[in-house]
């Protein structure tokens, strides 16, 4: 009781000096567990954390301690990541609204989609009218050359080579028709992306485009390697669910490759962003989720809770297998 009542009158004393030569008082801890204040800071303890008061005892700015190395390769990641995350995030709401202005709903798509289909239909009819002709006159000049030969008399290497080119075209033709069949695979798959696409975001399309600061809990626990696309893929199917499940604010994008919830609007929210990200150095793909809390004192203290930390474990239990 004796050694607290020490301490406080010595606190006091320095409070009342620096009222009388305004200087800065500090808040530290030793290596030993202790804690000081004094009017400068040991050399030694500068780059740890420590606090700052002003005259009448209240803290007025805190210093965290120095980075580690591994702390700081971190940071570069999650700082490389978040860019490629909004960069996704960019490229998805162009191509948004895109398709939003492109076309005023599903019957837009499916009839831009047939029209493209009927073009190729009618193509295919041209290929297959040529096709038929050029097989009546192969026919001919074979029938012609078969009664050359009947009688004798020797078919010309010019009239051959005619004979020749002309199942060349066929063949050329009918290669043209597979083309233009898997192209049309190509325009259903397309459209049938565009129309799923259209109906989602025409459901979470923001309101408000308006940004909104906020704080953010980021750490190599957020973080999931697939090796490659069918690993990956395997991996992103339930990524919808779990976001649905833990984030409190609604969908604002939802992509293959990324699915973000809008900005939180009170201390109690949580916003959440994952993104399926492809870094040049490593291969297949990384899962990356970045959960958000309202940038205010209660905001930051649930992003620090365990609520999120079980957030981050259901995260790494669901897709790190």
């Amino acid at each position: 009781m004796k050694r607290l009542v020490t301490f406080l009158l010595g606190f006091l004393l320095l409070l009342a000096g620096m009222q009388t030569a305004n200087a800065r008082l500090y808040r530290w801890v030793d290596d030993d567990g202790t804690v000081h204040y004094t009017d400068h800071l040991p050399p030694k303890y500068v780059k740890k954390s420590h606090a700052e008061l002003d005259a009448h005892g209240v803290t007025v700015n805190k210093v965290g301690r120095a980075k580690t190395a591994e702390e700081i390769a971190r940071d570069k990641r999650i700082k490389k990541l978040r860019e490629e995350q909004q960069r996704l995030i960019e490229k998805q709401k162009a191509e948004d609204r895109v398709l939003l202005r492109t076309f005023r709903s599903v019957d837009d798509i499916q009839l831009t989609r047939d029209g493209k289909i009927a073009t190729i239909d009618s193509m295919i009819a041209v290929d297959r009218g040529n096709i038929k002709r050029t097989k009546q006159r192969l026919e001919e000049m074979q029938d012609n050359a078969a009664e050359l030969e009947k009688r004798g008399e020797a078919v010309s290497k010019r009239y051959l080579a005619n004979i020749a080119q002309l199942r060349n075209e066929i063949r050329a033709t009918y290669a043209a028709i597979l083309r233009r069949e898997r192209s049309k695979d190509e325009i259903f798959a397309r459209y049938a992306r565009d129309i799923e696409r259209f109906k989602k975001i025409a459901q979470v399309r923001s309101q408000n485009a308006s940004v909104e600061k906020t704080a953010r809990n980021i750490w190599l626990d957020n973080i999931v390697r697939c090796t490659d696309k069918k690993d990956c893929d395997r991996r992103w199917q339930g990524m919808e669910k779990f976001v649905r499940q833990h984030a409190t604010t609604p969908i604002q994008i939802l992509g293959d490759r990324i699915i973000a919830t809008k900005t939180p609007k009170r201390g109690v929210d949580v916003s959440i962003t994952v993104s399926r990200i492809r870094e040049k150095s490593l291969p297949g793909a990384t899962l990356f989720l970045d959960i958000q809390c309202k940038n205010t004192l209660s905001g930051q203290e649930l992003c620090a809770s365990q609520k999120i930390a079980d957030i981050k474990q259901d995260f790494r239990t669901r897709f790190g297998k």
